[in-house]
């Protein structure tokens, strides 16, 4: 009932605190989340093949640079261009990638400056599910060129399961406190052939995908919490609980996810997808 009634009032999480989250964490990212993730990136990366010398790539939400790191190692005289909502992560991105050029914007916003058949690749790592992805995929398909790339990887919509059930549990037994919506769930890709289903619906020829899951291991549940806080895994989520009871909700969050603790401790599945296409 009362996830209805928020959701008939719209209450919702807005993008200007997603980022704002994302700014608070931007410092220690790296080593909390892009250093698990880095093989992941330069795969998304790899995948990719053929692109002129001088290639124009455009990375959407590139967060502290990551990929278009990555980008720079694989092709070293290309034009490449990050864009980001948040300065924070800008700032690092910057420092790791001089050579390239960061835009602040969102991507949907950011991709409506670019001029149609413009490009050679665009990239977006972790993060299709802040836009709306079937019209994302639309867009980028008229901005590339001929033979052009559109390479995706995504959380999956079950991913971090233990950390979700422990968080629902929280709103279960706290409800009173559950003051907005998150809906960033509802547009992550259900396996990688729903996302490869998006590239092709959006008009996406030679249409690959995959996925896979790894498994991280923490020593208790407050590990969980503090890593979750500083990683894009909780981003806007505690905005939705009423800050009064913040220290509660911690609590239970705790409580909660070391149901499943072992000897070794907790461990989390991170589960992810990917895709690409390419513009016939």
């Amino acid at each position: 009932m009362r996830v209805a009634k928020l959701a008939l009032l719209r209450k919702y999480v807005s993008r200007e605190e997603i980022a704002d989250d994302y700014n608070r964490i931007s410092s220690d990212y790296d080593f909390n989340f892009s250093s698990r993730a880095a093989a992941h990136s330069d795969e998304l990366v790899e995948r990719v093949a053929g692109l002129p010398p001088k290639a124009r790539i455009l990375d959407l939400a590139c967060g502290t640079g990551a990929v278009v790191a990555a980008w720079r190692r694989r092709f070293p005289d290309a034009d490449i261009t990050g864009v980001d909502s948040s300065p924070g992560m800008l700032a690092v991105a910057r420092e790791r990638c001089p050579e390239a050029h960061f835009v602040e914007g969102d991507m949907e916003s950011s991709l409506r400056d670019v001029p149609d058949e413009s490009l050679d690749a665009v990239s977006c790592a972790w993060a299709i599910g802040y836009a709306r992805p079937p019209l994302l995929a639309r867009t980028v398909l008229r901005k590339l060129k001929p033979g052009g790339v559109f390479a995706v990887v995504e959380n999956r919509r079950d991913t971090w399961p233990q950390i979700r059930r422990a968080a629902f549990g929280v709103a279960m037994e706290m409800p009173e406190s559950l003051m907005r919506l998150m809906d960033l769930h509802l547009r992550l890709p259900k396996s990688g052939r729903s996302l490869g289903r998006i590239m092709r619906s959006a008009g996406f020829a030679d249409v690959e995908f995959g996925g896979g899951s790894e498994e991280f291991t923490f020593a208790d549940g407050r590990a969980v919490l503090d890593w979750s806080l500083g990683t894009g895994v909780s981003a806007g989520f505690d905005r939705a609980m009423d800050p009064a009871r913040r220290d509660e909700c911690d609590a239970a969050f705790v409580r909660l996810v070391e149901r499943g603790m072992t000897s070794e401790g907790v461990k989390v599945e991170h589960r992810y997808v990917w895709a690409k296409g390419v513009k016939a």
